[in-house]
């Protein structure tokens, strides 16, 4: 019996020995099979996260480049717009330039023409002697027939009794067109007013220059607008007005 005891221990610690070492042989192969399945699942999500990224940067690229291309479009665009902005400069100076020559021009026709208002009108009536006789009794410049081109009233006929159609007169020299402007200043209080006859442009200068908080006065001479303009001390000073331009030039 004891002999058999005997001969059983050896047995069992070499079964215990086996089963440990299949335990660990079956560790290292599930271990290792973990690891290749570990692995090839990284590098599966390695090559999607590579695959996405690559689109995610091909897609990158893309909008750079159209981005480039709009900035490039945008800066074309302005430079294109810069060059418009210029020749509409261009053009609206020479429209400018054009309009205050043609203006000129058509105040230049008028520089032997005057406009007088409040003389009463009479039946049948020759407008060059009433002309005539206002400049000899209320100016003291005598004027001949051979000085006056025409002389007529503006609009329509009237019969009113105390009808003063303003009259227009046309000299034949500068000469005496502007003896008559420089004596006007005697017609004060008389109701009779003799001013030069303006163009469109020139009347609304002219207003608007009246209308200016810096000027005493405006007036023109020989078409030409001119401001008595008040300066900082007070004094006053002519200006002569060409555009709105000059107005603005005003404020010292």
């Amino acid at each position: 019996m004891s002999a058999n005891k005997g001969e059983q221990k050896p047995s069992t610690r070499s079964t215990k020995e086996a089963a440990d070492k299949a335990a660990a042989v079956a560790s290292m192969v599930i271990a290792d099979l973990f690891n290749c399945e570990f692995k090839s699942l990284i590098q599966k999500v390695a090559k999607a996260l590579k695959s996405k990224l690559a689109g995610i940067i091909e897609q990158i690229e893309k909008q750079e480049s159209r981005l480039f291309e709009l900035e490039r479009e945008v800066e074309q665009r302005y430079t294109d717009s810069c060059g418009m902005y210029k020749q509409l400069e261009l053009m609206k100076r020479l429209h400018n330039a054009n309009a205050e020559k043609m203006n000129d021009l058509e105040q230049y026709q008028r520089r032997n023409t005057v406009r007088i208002t409040g003389i009463l009108e009479t039946q049948g009536e020759n407008t060059n002697k009433v002309f005539q006789t206002m400049a000899l009794n209320e100016l003291g410049v005598t004027i001949g027939d051979h000085d006056i081109d025409r002389a007529h009233r503006i609009g329509p006929p009237t019969t009113h009794p105390e009808a003063k159609r303003a009259i227009i007169v046309t000299f034949t020299s500068h000469t005496m067109k502007r003896k008559v402007i420089k004596t006007r200043r005697r017609l004060k209080c008389t109701g009779i007013v003799i001013t030069e006859v303006l163009t469109m442009t020139n009347l609304m200068l002219l207003k608007k220059t009246r209308e200016h908080p810096k000027v005493r006065n405006g007036m023109t001479i020989g078409g030409r607008v001119i401001a008595l303009a008040i300066k900082e001390d007070g004094q006053g000073v002519k200006v002569n007005i060409k555009n709105v331009d000059d107005l603005a030039k005003l404020y010292w």
